[in-house]
């Protein structure tokens, strides 16, 4: 049986239209030693990911972001997308 690691990470990301304010996204990751299961939530809405993986192929997370909206794409170190959340700010 395999034993479940956990990370959590905030992060706070600049509102573009509300300057004062700040947008935060709370990342939970389980990871597993074949698969790993993400949360994403942003207060109003939430997504999940599973994603398995091998000891050859580390997961990398970018975060991308613009004035309307932020990518995360989770990737392997060799360049292969498995998974890629968009999502569109509220204006």
């Amino acid at each position: 049986m395999e034993s479940p690691r956990h990370s959590c990470l905030k992060l706070e990301l600049p509102n573009t239209i509300e300057p004062d304010q700040i947008e935060p996204i709370f990342i939970e990751a389980t990871w597993y030693d074949t698969h790993f299961d993400l949360s994403i939530m942003n207060g109003l809405n939430s997504w999940v990911c599973t994603g398995h993986i091998s000891s050859y192929s580390p997961v990398r997370l970018t975060l991308i972001m613009n004035p309307e909206n932020f990518h995360l794409h989770v990737s392997t170190l060799c360049g292969f997308a498995f998974w890629v959340l968009q999502h569109r700010r509220k204006k």
